[in-house]
């Protein structure tokens, strides 16, 4: 009721922080970027979307076939019919599906495939793009600024650009022309999973100027180098810097055996995954859980056993935690400034910080690092 005055309050208190002010560079930059835009391929839209419903209306009538029910995409009906056939199930999500899959007798393979099919989210993207289309054919406001607040980095609005299905179709313009004409019959006979085409083509929807391109990239397990280097956890940075595989590294050092992909105790890398992708910041057996441990390799009593041996096979990254925590907590209570591994924590004006030194940064970017 009182905008005016709240963002007038803002402003007298961003005066005095010389951080804050710093991220105005970016912020302008960002409105710069919402602003340009991206050309978006319409015709392929409406037509992907036209393709979408009818590949629904069929894959849901074969549901239908198959199982009698009224509404196979309903999950309490679908999962009442598995349970009948000796399936059961707590939950229809992708990672359980998935995993059903590779033991379920013919008749429920060719039933979850199809839930796997009719539940692509992906596709829905399109209709995003057609929700938030310009009259001029293009998409303003994809990005957020500080939108995940904590970190500071961008969040995706809209069509969220941070998360767009891969696509591994080696004849991709042949594909994108079929969808683009509305041809579902030979989309369908040469590629056979419509749904999953769509997906796949949905980066194709974007469009760059003349004489320009794409060019999409990644940080490679990002979040573990980083943590590897704060810490000193030399053994990691090692196996980065050597291209070697962080979940086969990880899972010998837990394990104290050597593990290979595709060779020996292969079977103790997906353990290894799951550790690395679930414990690197302080969290335990929940976070596992929700990362589908138990759907996928473990068993209960084996979750605490595989946190107590990640952590005691990354003991700097364990300190690192408890010195961050410590560094942190008497910023803010003394109002003061702290450091932990290089990482500086300021309490000024009432707001609190954290970022690496300028000298540790440096170091960072002149590191070997592949991938």
């Amino acid at each position: 009721m009182r905008d005016a005055d709240v963002e007038r309050n803002v402003q007298e208190k961003l005066k005095k922080n010389s951080r804050a002010l710093s991220r105005m560079g970016e912020y302008w930059l960002d409105q710069e970027i919402n602003d340009r835009s991206v050309a978006v391929d319409m015709k392929l839209v409406k037509a992907a979307i036209e393709m979408d419903e009818r590949s629904r209306n069929i894959l849901t009538e074969s549901a239908k076939r198959l199982t009698e029910i009224e509404n196979p995409n309903s999950v309490q009906q679908l999962k009442n019919w598995l349970a009948k056939k000796g399936l059961f199930t707590k939950s229809l999500g992708k990672k359980q599906v998935d995993e059903m899959l590779k033991t379920a007798p013919g008749e429920l393979t060719e039933v979850l495939t199809l839930r796997r099919q009719l539940f692509k989210s992906s596709v829905k993207k399109y209709k995003a793009m057609q929700n938030a289309v310009c009259a001029d054919g293009r998409v303003r406001g994809m990005f957020q600024f500080y939108g995940v607040n904590r970190s500071g980095r961008w969040a995706g609005s809209l069509i969220q650009l941070h998360n767009l299905p891969q696509n591994h179709i080696i004849d991709l313009e042949a594909a994108r022309s079929l969808v683009r004409n509305g041809d579902y019959e030979a989309v369908e006979m040469l590629y056979g999973d419509v749904q999953g085409t769509l997906s796949q083509l949905i980066r194709t929807v974007f469009i760059p100027r003349k004489k320009h391109k794409f060019i999409v990239a990644d940080f490679s397990a990002i979040e573990a180098r980083v943590l590897a280097w704060f810490a000193g956890e030399t053994w990691r940075s090692e196996v980065f810097e050597s291209g070697g595989d962080i979940y086969c590294a990880s899972a010998s050092q837990m394990f104290k055996v050597p593990v290979e992909k595709h060779g020996v105790n292969a079977h103790l890398r997906q353990k290894g995954k799951i550790a690395e992708l679930a414990l690197g910041y302080g969290s335990s057996a929940g976070a596992l859980k929700n990362m589908g441990a138990l759907e996928i390799v473990l068993k209960e009593d084996e979750l605490w056993p595989l946190v107590d041996s990640w952590r005691k096979s990354n003991p700097n990254i364990t300190k690192l935690w408890w010195a961050v925590d410590r560094a942190s907590l008497k910023a803010v209570r003394e109002k003061s400034t702290e450091k932990a591994a290089d990482i500086k924590f300021t309490y000024e004006s009432g707001m609190f910080f954290y970022n690496p030194s300028i000298w540790s940064a440096a170091r960072i970017r002149e590191a070997p690092h592949r991938g």
